[in-house]
């Protein structure tokens, strides 16, 4: 605005809704490359600016049946650890997930979240605790223990950790079962299995390619995460770990991604959502865990009329009761 004041032109590129409506005086879509339309601001919503983006209607309010919780899929109790300096990123944390139900993670990046999903998948090792996916102790087991006891996890950063990037979209889709029938025999890689079922998985989750041998890396943002979200539901999860599932993606991409996360839930997989994004948080989940500095301060149902609640907790602040915590 200042800039603005002082006569220079701005323009400003967001995929963003809310920004693009506080900031701008007129908006441009663009969609595959091409201009939509313009219009002016204050003619514009949300779901117009949505439609246009994504070419048909978009769901922005999904609809979340109430939970049908079954059984506890995940144990974690009394959960420490420390990061490489020595500093405490985990301080007794203990919750527990069941079958059909959505946990969210809240609080603000970096109080140990990225600690905590990688410690459930196996790629953190923890200082003290325990964690149990249906029954079986796998508290520090590397992390194909934990593959083959249902655990399916989104990372945070899908460059570095979710992708291989010189690979292509049919090899990157079957990265946790190359090694298996009918993707490999005897070590040796059926090349043409492995792109059969590529075309089946991109046409299934609506990957836009035009064909699996395509290096990965030249896919967007939100078509590279679809790839993720492919390989992690096609290996049949028990529990699926989501961290920032949505983080980079336009609304067409966010919005497929939070149906599949629901779609998760109606399924009976119990699912941990980590993420910054508090409207994501309680669209998605049936209980909110809030941490702060490695610790959970608190866990309440997850609706609007807790948001006060959470964003004290996210500050540090204890409620007064720790109801919710292992029902």
């Amino acid at each position: 605005r200042q800039l603005v004041q002082q006569g220079l032109s701005i323009i400003f590129i967001s995929h963003k809704l809310d920004e693009v409506l506080h900031i701008s005086d007129r908006i441009t879509v663009l969609r595959r490359g091409k201009k939509v339309g313009t219009l002016p601001t204050a003619e514009a919503t949300n779901r117009k600016l949505a439609e246009m983006m994504v070419g048909r209607e978009v769901f922005l309010d999904l609809q979340r049946p109430p939970s049908q919780a079954g059984e506890v899929v995940l144990d974690v109790q009394q959960l420490s650890s420390k990061s490489e300096n020595g500093i405490q990123s985990l301080k007794d944390i203990q919750f527990t997930v069941q079958a059909g139900e959505v946990l969210g993670i809240a609080g603000v990046d970096g109080n140990g979240q990225q600690q905590l999903a990688e410690a459930l998948a196996g790629l953190h090792h923890t200082a003290g605790g325990s964690i149990r996916v249906q029954g079986v102790d796998l508290t520090n087991r590397p992390p194909e223990e934990f593959i083959r006891q249902g655990v399916c996890y989104v990372p945070a950063d899908r460059h570095s950790t979710g992708l291989v990037l010189d690979f292509n979209v049919d090899e990157n889709l079957i990265l946790k079962r190359c090694d298996r029938q009918p993707f490999a025999r005897r070590g040796v890689l059926n090349l043409g299995g492995i792109h059969g079922y590529g075309q089946k998985v991109i046409h299934e989750y609506d990957i836009r390619v035009e064909d699996g041998r395509t290096p990965v890396r030249q896919l967007s943002g939100g078509n590279q995460q679809k790839v993720i979200l492919a390989r992690e539901i096609e290996d049949g999860p028990r529990l699926l770990i989501l961290m920032h599932p949505t983080r980079g993606l336009d609304i067409g991409a966010t919005e497929y991604v939070r149906q599949r996360v629901l779609e998760q839930r109606a399924k009976g997989v119990a699912v941990l959502l980590v993420s910054t994004e508090l409207d994501e948080i309680l669209a998605l989940s049936d209980r909110v865990a809030v941490m702060f500095r490695g610790e959970i301060m608190g866990i309440v149902p997850g609706n609007a009329d807790q948001l006060e609640r959470i964003s004290h907790m996210m500050l540090g602040e204890r409620p007064i009761t720790m109801t919710g915590i292992n029902p």
